[in-house]
């Protein structure tokens, strides 16, 4: 069973008895930015993109350092 965001917000609302204020959804979501007067928050950029390739060369780095005849 799938169920809306706007199906999820009105049970929050009705178990809470009142509405939430903020939503956090995941970047997937390709929904309005508001529903029902709740806001809905999606994280920005994600920072992995990056990650690889500083990763990368520190481990040929480390390589370096511990046998620098092999390395070339």
């Amino acid at each position: 069973m799938t169920a809306t965001l706007p199906e999820i917000l009105h049970h929050v609302e009705t178990s809470r008895g009142k509405a939430a204020k903020q939503a956090v959804c995941d970047r997937g979501y390709r929904g309005k930015r508001e529903v029902n007067g709740t806001q809905i928050v999606l994280p920005g950029r994600a920072l992995k993109r990056h990650l690889p390739k500083r990763q990368e060369a520190e481990t040929m780095q480390k390589a370096r350092r511990l046998n620098p005849l092999s390395a070339t």
